[in-house]
């Protein structure tokens, strides 16, 4: 079978890339460039380099596509495997093998294209600020290994036989890789309720169990700039409190700027310990954990002259993997604990002196 002749390209100016073909005129009418259609000097046969269209439409399916998938298969399947791990696998391997610049290229387009993602997915009211940065920060590794993928492919298919002109730069090829998030999340399905866990921080207060009994408070009533860790997320920034809490069965409520949250009071015995379930758990980290009771426990150290008082904290985790969240889980609660504690320490000791 005869090989088909390639087109001729036009012939295009040096400066503006204006196309000379069928002129009468030697003269450029865009830029006024002078030419010589029988010296290939005067003219070039390429066309003009629009840099942008090397990265920007697969940054666009990357960022764009990615950040559209995440959205619904988090709405269908929550925070499992897939979600977390896959899909930015995928908004890597698009960057990879779509884009058309040297790797470490790739890769910041990548980062940028998975801050495009997250940034969707936030704004569909799935991520606060600190379970963005969470979920930004297990995404550095998959992204990577996507990227490295994806670069892989392209240059396995530039080697191969097929028709590289219209395969390599076709956006279905590159939309389908979409399908390995997609396909992972239907097999793992949605995780079933995972087992209660229990978070415990301890501080001694500089006071006798009494009066750091008095200094108890919950975060909302803690006059300390909050950390800015917490500071991360809207849902956790404490407005005001309605209610009180010195008899069980006591209904205390906080509101927040995106939520309330509601503790009842199960448990008070003075000087030693003061327990609470959650009744409410309204817009506050919903879709990261399910809030279910703490205390405060208190005991004598030091002859009764010091005390050590220990929060805890009991929820049920809704993000898998557990190894890419239940750090930041730790970490938030902790911090959290610490400041609530710190409170707690400034009021007794205050009250002490």
């Amino acid at each position: 079978m005869p090989a088909v002749p390639r087109p001729i390209p036009p012939k295009r100016c040096l400066k503006c890339f204006y196309i000379l073909d069928h002129l009468q005129s030697r003269v450029c009418p865009e830029c006024g460039t002078a030419f010589d259609p029988e010296n290939r000097q005067t003219y070039t046969t390429k066309p003009p380099f629009v840099w942008w269209t090397f990265w920007m439409p697969a940054l666009l399916l990357a960022g764009g596509g990615g950040g559209i998938l995440w959205t619904v298969l988090i709405m269908l399947y929550g925070f499992t495997a897939a979600t977390t791990l896959t899909v930015p696998l995928a908004i890597g391997a698009i960057m990879g093998y779509g884009g058309k610049v040297g790797f470490w290229g790739r890769l910041l387009l990548a980062l940028i294209a998975l801050g495009f993602a997250i940034g969707i997915v936030a704004g569909m009211g799935f991520l606060g600020g600190l379970c963005a940065a969470v979920v930004a920060t297990c995404a550095m590794v998959p992204v990577l290994i996507g990227v490295l993928t994806g670069r892989a492919l392209r240059v396995i298919l530039a080697g191969s036989n097929f028709s590289q002109r219209d395969y390599l730069r076709s956006w279905m090829l590159q939309a389908l890789i979409f399908l390995l998030p997609t396909a992972a999340a239907i097999i793992e399905g949605r995780h079933p309720l995972l087992s209660p866990i229990s978070v415990t921080t301890t501080q001694v207060i500089n006071a006798p169990p009494m009066q750091a009994w008095h200094g108890i408070q919950f975060y909302e009533q803690v006059r300390r700039p909050v950390p800015w860790l917490l500071r991360l997320s809207p849902s956790l920034r404490p407005m005001y409190t309605i209610g009180h809490s010195e008899k069980v069965g006591d209904l205390k409520t906080c509101v927040y700027q995106r939520g309330k949250l509601a503790k009842q009071i199960t448990q008070i015995i003075p000087g030693q310990r003061l327990a609470f379930r959650v009744v409410l758990q309204d817009q506050i980290e919903n879709d990261g954990a399910k809030l279910l009771d703490g205390s405060f426990d208190l005991s004598p150290i030091d002859n009764g002259t010091r005390t050590r008082v220990t929060l805890t904290t009991r929820y049920v985790p809704l993000l898998t993997p557990r190894f890419a969240y239940q750090w930041a889980e730790a970490l938030a609660i902790h911090t959290l604990h610490g400041h609530v504690l710190a409170g707690m320490k400034d009021t007794a000791e205050g009250n002490a002196q």
